[in-house]
């Protein structure tokens, strides 16, 4: 396969049941433990905010958007959540490049299309220094977007590798 037709699609659904050191030990919703999806989805930063700090909301368990929805006031304990969470995908994103060299990384999901918030400058930051913690250097200047199908982009790539197929 050449490099233009590979790429590393990312986000806790795709790739949320990979191994990350980051959530060594921490329980995912799989029933194993250790996986990216542990530390990286909505509801993994939900539970690490309140594991921390408490609940944002005493009437209810705080989620991913919770967290972020902190960030904007500059709040320290969320700020610190996000880039954790984000580092720990960006690690991940870079092991698998130095694997499968690819020529882009699209991120999509829950997480990235919960609004324009997500794409904040403490989540990319985070993501950018966790995937160069991990990625070969040549790698180094892979581009990773945000990709702009969102929730429908699972049903184009199944319609297309259909038709790709008859």
């Amino acid at each position: 396969m050449s490099r233009q037709a590979r790429g590393v699609h990312g986000a806790a659904g795709h790739m949320g049941h990979i191994e990350s050191t980051s959530a060594k030990g921490v329980p995912c919703a799989c029933g194993r433990s250790g996986h990216l999806e542990s530390v990286a989805s909505g509801t993994s930063i939900g539970r690490m905010f309140e594991e921390r700090y408490g609940r944002v909301d005493e009437s209810r368990p705080t989620v991913g958007r919770d967290v972020n929805d902190l960030c904007r006031p500059g709040d320290e304990r969320a700020i610190s959540v996000i880039h954790e969470a984000g580092f720990a995908l960006g690690a991940s994103l870079g092991s698998l490049a130095n694997i499968l060299d690819p020529e882009v990384i699209v991120l999509s999901g829950g997480v990235i299309h919960q609004g324009p918030d997500w794409r904040s400058e403490t989540w990319k930051t985070s993501v950018a220094e966790g995937y160069a913690s991990q990625a070969l250097d040549p790698l180094l200047d892979t581009p990773i977007l945000i990709g702009e199908l969102e929730g429908a982009a699972p049903l184009i790539g199944a319609a297309e590798h259909l038709l790709a197929s008859l």
